[in-house]
């Protein structure tokens, strides 16, 4: 059996003055990474495959209360302003 995983690359000449992109990921510490590949333009982060299916599947089969909906919603934000405080933008939110 053959696993995937995600690949990300970030430029190393940034637009606008910011921390490097090797200490982009090393803030965000739930990321499991498998490898860092450097080249001279990008940094490619290698990194555990999360697939949005499974999520998306559930949440039309399951009743989830309002207090359950708004504490995920607070997870969600309190990583984003992680994200933020570290002058990284998530561009891909999804359920």
């Amino acid at each position: 059996m053959s696993e995937e995983f995600a690949c990300k690359s970030i430029k190393k000449q940034l637009d606008a003055p910011s921390i490097s992109p090797a200490k982009q990921q090393q803030h965000l510490e739930n990321i499991k990474r498998e490898e860092v590949v450097e080249d001279s333009s990008q940094v490619h982060i290698v990194m555990e495959l999360c697939r949005g299916g499974e999520l998306l599947q559930r949440i039309g089969k399951h009743h989830y209360s309002e207090r359950t909906v708004a504490s995920y919603m607070r997870a969600v934000l309190r990583t984003l302003a992680q994200c933020h405080h570290h002058r990284i933008l998530h561009r891909d939110v999804k359920p």
